[in-house]
This record gives structure tokens, sequence and C-alpha cells, in this order.
């Protein structure tokens, strides 16, 4: 009876030393969760890739190839075509008539070419008193201008004018004017004798001073 006490007590105290291990055992190999901490993830922005003018690589034997990138196209707009106006129709030239000679005083008829037109110069018809003198200038073959003036004062008494031969191989030159006709006759070398106006005292009589002399 007493071994069998002995004994129960040792297997007691072995069992409470047995589950005394135990607890220890659990708790040591039990680890306590360690409380970790995210970490924070700095996010960077994307850069774009830069394009570098050349890229290098390296060939298996050792040498460097240089690739020179192939650079893109650029697209010209193609402009929008403008509406050209259709050409207007040129008019065509006229025919500007060829000038005129220069015009005389009066509306002069054709004149017509005589062999009796009076040489230019200075004609008069007296040297004293009341005289007058007559300005000539050929103008064509057929015509010639004239003014008449007073020989003492020179004041003009007539107008330049043109006086016509109207006749081929006429002898008198013919002035018509809106008041006054005037008829120089010129049959007689470096003489004219005028009708039609009034010569004054000394008459209607008038010489070339060039080559007749006054009388």
């Amino acid at each position: 009876m007493k071994k069998t006490t002995i004994i129960l007590t040792f297997c007691v105290i072995a069992l409470i030393a047995g589950c005394g291990k135990k607890k220890d055992e659990e708790v040591v190999i039990t680890p306590t969760p360690a409380v970790t901490q995210a970490a924070e993830v700095t996010v960077l922005p994307t850069e774009e890739a830069q394009v570098s003018v050349s890229a290098t690589r390296t060939p298996i034997k050792g040498e460097p190839i240089i690739e020179t990138p192939t650079p893109a196209p650029t697209f010209t707009p193609t402009p929008e075509p403008t509406n050209t106006p259709m050409p207007t129709n040129t008019p065509a030239p006229t025919n500007t008539p060829a000038p005129t000679s220069t015009p005389t005083p009066t509306d002069v008829p054709a004149s017509a070419t005589s062999d009796y037109l009076p040489p230019s110069g200075y004609y008069t018809n007296g040297s004293s008193g009341g005289f007058r003198y007559i300005n000539i200038s050929a103008i064509d073959a057929g015509s010639f201008s004239f003014s008449i003036h007073d020989g003492e004062s020179g004041d003009t008494v007539f107008n330049s004018n043109v006086a016509v031969f109207e006749g081929a191989n006429s002898t008198t030159a013919v002035y018509r004017g809106q008041n006054y006709t005037l008829y120089f006759d010129c049959s007689s070398y470096g003489t004219i004798s005028v009708s039609g106006f009034d010569g004054g005292p000394a008459g209607n009589t008038f010489w070339n001073t060039d080559i007749h002399q006054a009388g």
C-alpha cells in the first residue's frame, strides 16, 4: 500500500511537472507575431523616353555600330485650291485716228497747190500817213496765214487767220470768216491786192518790201 501511494505520488508530481513543462514549451514555441509596417511606395511620374540622336550598340565582335534613327516624316498640309476668277474679255483696241494738222483759227477748206503762193514776209501799202501792213507766212503749197496791222501805231486791225487757194493753180486765196470774206489776188509776184477789206487812204495793194521798195 505504501508503495502504491509513493508511486502515485511520483506520478502526480511527474504529471504536474510535465504539464508545467508543456506550458513552458508552448509559450516558447509560439512566436509573438511581429507588427510589420507597410513600406511607403513613392510613385514617380513617368518620363517620356528621350530619343537620342543616335543609338550605339556593340556587336559580338566588339566594334561599336552607331545607328542614326530615321527622323519621322513631316506632313505639310496641302493648301486648299483658291477659286481663280475667269478672265474677262479684253475689249479690242479701237483705232485711234491719226492726229490732224494744227487747227487754224477758223474752219479752213482744203487748199490746192498754187504756183502763186506769195513769199512770206512784210507787205505794206505805204510808208507814211494812214498806211497798213500785212504779215504773210506760208503754211503749205496752197495756203498762208496773215494778220493786218496799223502802220503808225502797230495796232492789230485784223487778227491772224488763214487764206487758201481753193482751186488748182488758182491766183486768188480766200479767207472765209463769220463776218468777213477776204480775197487775196496774188497774180503779180511780190504784190497782193486785197478786197473785202478797207485798206485806208493808201489803198488795198500791198507789196513785199524785200522784193519791191515802198512807193
